[in-house]
């Protein structure tokens, strides 16, 4: 009996040894740490090796040190190779089951992403302290740097402060009468204005550039707008040639400026006045139009506004008629002082034949102008003999759409008995915007 059990007990343990070894052999994968059944696949090489990957990347998070460009470096290409070790394995076994693979790249991607954005977030922190730091240092140095200018001189300049008002008689810094403010005026008439600003001129600029430079540069920007469109984009003129408008100390204590709009670029804003109606002469029909100034604080070697608006001002501008005169030499073309019919038209075929010469398009000479009262004799300094004879003329023209004049020099040469015939022709480089209404 005790033999029959005992044959019974052998007979099980040989079967079940049997049944073993017929199972499929499970190899550990090192994705999960947990035994995978894995059958003989042709790629089995290349699971290994991303299994590797898959082992060093798990070791590294141990212990991540993303500041370090080098464990970055690292990171990376094991992340790189553990996806060229997929690839070869789609490759070698497109029916392998890379689904747990897959989701160990997807993780060790996802957390160096984590890690890069945690670098990215630090850096911006960084960034945004070190400005903030550099924006109250400035601020700092703004307020020692700043002067006590003029403030606000009156009850008038409470009232219209950050504002530009008008009248048809000079505005007067004191004691201004409010009831002579206007808002309609017309286009042939001087229009007067005064600013009234928070701070001077130096004090708006002040939390930008350091005060030498405001001092040499510092000035004031202007854009004007004709029935809300921009017609003007550039410095407002605060000195011309010698005369300046506004002195340099000025700049750092008034809070308050007035100028006249005119036709006569004599004042104060009477440039940019004619600049802006040249700029948009085809809108300036007979009739009632907006006319609108911005000054802002700037400086004469950027042409845009290096500050916030100090003032602005809006009136209606009533265009009449033929408001301009040919005969104007402000708005139209340089005074002629001589009269030749003959000479003017042989100097419009040099100036065709000139421009034929040089390559550059012809220009329909809509007008011409000798600016000179007679010809003017050079002669040899060592000899005294004359060698040619030289006189000035201006054209009107177009370009681009806009009216202009152009300043050219004529030369006839001495032959030895008498000047030739042929003209030659040289640019000045004088030239101007001027009125279309000029070259009717």
């Amino acid at each position: 009996m005790k033999f029959k059990k005992l044959m019974s007990t052998v007979f099980i343990i040989y079967s079940l040894a049997s049944l073993k070894s017929q199972l499929p052999f499970k190899k550990p994968n090192l994705s999960d740490g947990k035994d995978k059944e894995v059958k003989n696949s042709p790629a089995q090489s290349q699971i290994d090796g991303a299994n590797n990957y898959i082992a060093n990347l798990k070791q590294r998070l141990e212990s991540p040190k993303w500041n370090d460009s080098g464990y970055r470096n690292g990171y990376k290409s094991q992340l790189e190779g553990l996806a060229s070790k997929i690839q070869s394995i789609k490759n070698a076994d497109p029916q392998y089951n890379l689904s747990d693979i897959e989701k160990e790249y997807n993780g060790y991607q996802a957390k160096m992403e984590e890690g890069m954005k945690q670098i990215g977030d630090a850096k911006q922190a960084n960034k945004n302290m070190q400005e903030e730091n550099e924006k109250k240092a400035k601020e700092e140095k703004a307020k020692k740097d700043r002067v006590t200018d003029e403030g606000i001189t009156g009850s008038i300049h409470e009232k219209y402060v950050q504002k530009i008002v008008f009248s048809s008689s000079e505005i007067p810094k004191a004691s201004s009468i409010e009831a002579n403010f206007s808002a309609d005026f017309n286009i042939t008439s001087s229009i007067y204005f005064r600013a009234y600003f928070k701070e001077s001129i130096y004090n708006s600029l002040v939390s930008k550039h350091n005060p030498a430079f405001i001092e040499r540069d510092g000035g004031l920007f202007c854009k004007i707008y004709i029935d809300g469109v921009l017609a003007y984009n550039k410095g407002f003129s605060i000195t011309k040639g010698d005369l300046k408008y506004i002195l340099p100390a000025e700049k750092k204590v008034l809070t308050t400026i007035n100028g006249v709009l005119n036709l006569k670029q004599d004042k104060m804003g009477s440039s940019e006045f004619i600049m802006s109606l040249m700029e948009k002469e085809s809108m300036l029909t007979p009739g009632k139009h907006t006319f609108k100034m911005e000054l802002y604080p700037g400086h004469i070697s950027e042409f845009k506004e290096a500050g916030e608006l100090m003032a602005s001002g809006e009136f209606n501008l009533v265009v009449v008629k033929d408001f301009v005169s040919p005969s104007d030499y402000i708005l139209c073309m340089p005074v002629a002082k001589k009269k030749d019919s003959a000479l003017e038209t042989k100097f419009k075929e040099s100036l065709n034949e000139y421009w034929k010469e040089k390559g550059t398009p012809p220009r329909e000479i809509k007008k011409l102008v000798i600016r000179s009262s007679d010809w003017t004799t050079i002669k040899n300094e060592i000899n005294g003999k004359i060698m040619y004879r030289s006189i000035t003329a201006a054209i009107g023209t177009t370009e681009n759409g806009k009216c202009k004049f152009f300043v050219y020099d004529f030369f006839q040469e001495w032959d030895g008995s008498k000047y030739k015939s042929k003209t030659t022709v040289e640019a000045t480089g004088g030239s101007g915007d001027i009125f279309c209404e000029c070259l009717k």
